[in-house]
């Protein structure tokens, strides 16, 4: 059980990791694009 747990904490991590890259990435594209002005 506990292992379980901790396993299903570490794919969470690996979910959130996954969409922080994600949205970077789409920022970076935006900001390619000039969509993005600073």
């Amino acid at each position: 059980m506990e292992q379980n747990e901790r396993v299903g904490k570490k794919i969470k991590k690996k979910k959130l990791m996954m969409n922080k890259k994600i949205v970077k990435q789409k920022m970076n594209q935006r900001r390619e694009r000039g969509e993005g002005h600073k």
